[in-house]
Formats: C-alpha cells, structure tokens, sequence
C-alpha cells in the first residue's frame, strides 16, 4: 500500500514540473498567443505569437481617365486589356506582381519603407504589352497602408484604336428650336486630324456640309462610329433658317477607345453680349487687372464696340473682347488687358477702343472730337507705352485718356474734358 501511495505522489509531482506548459513555438495557440506557428520565424504573418498584418501597398490602374470634360476613363475591353503587370523598383530587388486588368488594382505586401517607382504595364490576352512604355508613378512608402492610382494616359497606347462618339449640342443653353438653330456644321479633329467619320444621321463631321439641327432632348444622342481614337477639338456652328451663322463655339474632347462611351454635352455660345462680357471681366480682371471703374462704365462702354464675328480672337470687336474675359479666368495677366476697353493691340490698336468710346460718350455740349479721324490723329501724339488698368488716371498717356473715355460713358460731363489733348487731368 505504501508503494502505491509513492508512486502517485511522484506521478503528481512529475505532472506538476511543467513538463507540458505551452510556449511559444509549440504549434499550439493558447492563450495570450494570438498564433502559434510553430516557429520563430519573423519573416511570416506570426512574429512571436503575435499576429502580423503588414503593411499594404496598393497600385490601382486607371485608362485615359478624365481625358476631357465628361469622359470618365476607358474600360479593360474597350483598350484589349487583359492582365497588368505592375513593377515596384527603388528599395532592394525589384519586385513585380500581375494582375487581372478587371480587378483594377495588384497589392504588395510589406514592402521596406522608401521612394519607388511603380511601372504600370497594360497586357493583352497574349501578355503583349498595349502600350509603348511603361507608364510610370513615383510611389513613398511607409509603415503603414497606402494606395496609389496610376493613370495610363491617350498617349502611351500603342493602337490603333477606333470609338463611338456619343455628344448633344446645346445652343446658350436651348434646344435647336427655341434658339432659333435650323442647321448645324460639326468639325470634328483628333490628333491634329480633321476625321473622315459621319454621324449616323449623315451629317460629315470634317465640316464640309451643314445637317439639320439636332435637338440633344431626343431619346438619343448624336452619334458616329468607328472614330479614330484620342485628344479631340470639336466646332459646332449653327445657322438660321436663312443661313445666317448665329452660334458657334470649339470645345476639347475625347474620342475614347470603346463602343459604349458616355455622351458628351456641348453647349455652344451665341453672340456677345454685353451684360455677359461685363460680368466675365469683373469675374476675371480684378485688382491690377482690373479694366472698368465699374460695371455701369463696361455696360456703357461696351456699346460702342462693334459686334465682330463669333469666334473672334482678334480685331477690335466685342466679340474679341469677350474671348478674352473668358479666358482671363486661366490667365488675367495675359488676357484681361486684351479683353479691356483699349484692346492693347490684340483687339484692336488702343487708340481703336478710346476712339469709338469717347465719340460715343462725349457728344453734343462735351464734345471732344468732331469726327473718327480727328480722334485717330491726336491720339497718334499720346504716350502709349504702359499697360493698361482701371487704375489710369492721372498722367499725360493715352491710358489716362482711356480710364477717363471709360468713366464719361456714365458721366460725360465730369470726365469727357479729361480725355482730350490737353488735359488738366491727363497731364
């Protein structure tokens, strides 16, 4: 009896020496393990029993997104896209991943932390590359998740590509109809190409013939298949029943790769006017740049602008002037004295714009000239060496005498007497 009672003692003991206590490295997971592999490595997602989730880089690839205003980005079938093999160089070896094009996106578990460039490489069903190379991205990575989206832009393709160009024209905003259109003349170049495609109701888009006006609130859009592929000017001209030009406007765009691109939406300007020149050049030329008093001296000035032809980028006209207000909204330094009451040589000579004002202001009891040419020669004799703005108003130069034309518009009798050539003001 005394021997079994011994042996039990020694056999509890033995089982209470720790012989079997988890650890880590076991295989066995047990709490506070959050894994257990079964070894020490920490190269693998289970670094001493702790669970780790490395950090991810994600490339993600977009074609031809927001190539212009209204397209969205060429889908995987409309490029021939079947695999993208994606490259990330810059810390150690290379290391490449590829990816189904539809997934939109490869993912690069626990790279080192540093500047890489990823190379984004767009492949066929036979894994040819589709573009000519490889478009690149510089990608930081650190310690923890990133993403980055890399465009392929209309340029890498190698193509020939060929679409469908879905678009509607509006005329300031109306349909064919309540704007008074009949016909319609549509230029359409890619790539410095004028195309030879027609729409599939006739119309050529070279702009060698006018079609009957198409209003965009029909159930479908303009359409022409099987246009050549990338960066696109389009003009729209509209006519009246009569043939009269009264609508035109030149737009960027983009024939995509597909047959299913989105409908593009045009909406072409009508003749100048002066309520909308004048609000654009205050929207536009502010400050330094500014080139009216107010907008009650533009609204009066601008009537004696002749009206010009639509589509002007030069001469003395409105039309001219309100290209330029338009575009001083990406660059007023440039544009904003050209869109101004003197023109500054691009919409006319300066002596142009102070001439037709000041005859059209100063008349009657303010008179300063009698006649165009008596205006044209005295203004020959002024100083007309400095840029123009609104804030011209002493000094003995013909932008003096301009600042002064502008503000007799609205106050003849204050400041006609100021535009003359001798002039207590303009001294």
């Amino acid at each position: 009896m005394k021997a079994l009672v011994g042996a039990l003692v020694i056999a509890i003991a033995a089982a209470g020496c720790g012989g079997d206590d988890p650890f880590c490295g076991d295989g066995i997971t047990q709490a506070p393990e959050q894994c257990d592999d079964g070894n020490d490595s920490n190269d693998d997602f289970c670094r001493d029993c702790n669970a780790f989730l490395p950090p991810r880089t994600i490339v993600k690839w977009l074609f031809n997104a927001d190539a212009a205003e209204g397209f969205v980005q060429d889908s995987c079938t409309d490029v021939g896209a079947f695999n993208v093999e994606v490259t990330m160089s810059g810390v150690g070896e290379p290391v490449t991943l590829d990816g189904m094009c539809s997934e939109r996106q490869v993912v690069f578990d626990d790279l080192a932390p540093g500047i890489y460039t990823a190379s984004v490489t767009p492949l066929d069903f036979d894994d040819e590359p589709l573009v000519g190379d490889a478009v690149e991205m510089q990608v930081t990575v650190e310690a923890t998740d990133s993403e980055t989206t890399v465009v392929i832009p209309p340029a890498a393709w190698i193509g020939p590509y060929t679409g469908t160009f879905f678009f509607t024209a509006r005329w300031s905003g109306q349909d064919c109809a309540a704007a008074g259109v009949a016909t319609q003349r549509i230029t359409l170049t890619v790539d410095g190409t004028v195309v030879s495609q027609s729409t599939t109701a006739g119309l050529p888009l070279n702009g060698s013939a006018s079609g009957a006006c198409q209003p965009a609130a029909n159930p479908m859009p303009q359409s022409a298949l099987l246009v050549p592929f990338g960066v696109a000017t389009i003009e729209i001209v509209g006519f009246d029943a009569g043939a009269a030009e009264i609508f035109r406007g030149t737009f960027d765009t983009f024939v995509g790769a597909g047959i299913s691109n989105p409908t593009l939406a045009f909406d072409v300007i009508g003749p100048a006017e002066c309520d909308a020149y004048c609000t654009a050049v205050a929207a536009n030329c502010s400050g330094a740049e500014a080139q009216y008093g107010s907008t009650a001296t533009c609204l009066a000035a601008c009537a004696a602008f002749p009206q010009g032809t639509l589509g002007d980028m030069s001469g003395n006209s409105l039309e001219c002037r309100a290209y330029h207000a338009g575009a001083a909204a990406s660059d007023a330094t440039t544009h904003c004295v050209h869109a101004g009451p003197g023109g500054a040589g691009v919409c006319g000579a300066n002596c142009d714009g102070y001439c037709q004002i000041v005859l059209d202001s100063c008349t009657g009891v303010d008179q300063v000239y009698a006649t165009l040419g008596d205006c044209t020669t005295a203004c020959a004799g002024f100083t007309d060496t400095e840029k123009y703005d609104a804030s011209d108003m002493g000094g003995d130069t013909l932008a003096c005498r301009l600042y002064h034309a502008t503000a007799a518009s609205t106050d003849p009798v204050t400041h006609c007497g100021h535009t003359q050539p001798v002039s207590a003001t303009c001294n």
